[in-house]
């Protein structure tokens, strides 16, 4: 009786392992580059549905630390997906944007400048293709 109950147990356990698919979301994630510099990728990987991926400290290189202010803020903060959320891997580049519309350096205070800042997501799905800043990518539920 024992062998046929670890026996259904290991059929079970093999079956959602085989069909409980968690999807893979690759992702980068850059700062935007004014003028001359060039936009400059921070970090990359790849992560599954259920992990988190943490915005950890960094010192950013000359030429981009207007932005390294900006860049403290979000540190700390997570990003992930739930277990069964999508219905495909994904790639998302995701990028601190804003900077580059005013001149920071003449603004008189710090609460209008941070109104100006966001993070802007690209998703492409590996069978959906690739969606534009203006389009939304729907997960699962």
């Amino acid at each position: 009786m024992k062998t046929k109950i670890s026996t259904l147990l290991l059929s079970l356990l093999f079956a959602s392992l085989t069909f409980a698919q968690s999807h893979t979301i690759s992702y980068t994630f850059s700062v935007e580059g004014c003028g001359e510099i060039s936009n400059l990728q921070l970090f990359s990987g790849i992560m599954f549905e259920g992990d988190n991926m943490e915005f950890g400290e960094y010192t950013l290189p000359k030429g981009n630390t207007e932005a390294q202010f900006f860049y403290n803020l979000i540190v700390g903060g997570q990003l992930g997906f739930p277990v069964n959320s999508l219905k495909e891997n994904i790639h998302i580049d995701i990028k601190l944007a804003g900077l580059c519309d005013i001149d920071l350096a003449n603004l008189k205070s710090e609460n209008d400048l941070l109104k100006l800042l966001y993070l802007k997501i690209l998703v492409t799905g590996e069978n959906s293709g690739s969606y534009s800043a203006n389009q939304y990518y729907y997960l699962e539920e």
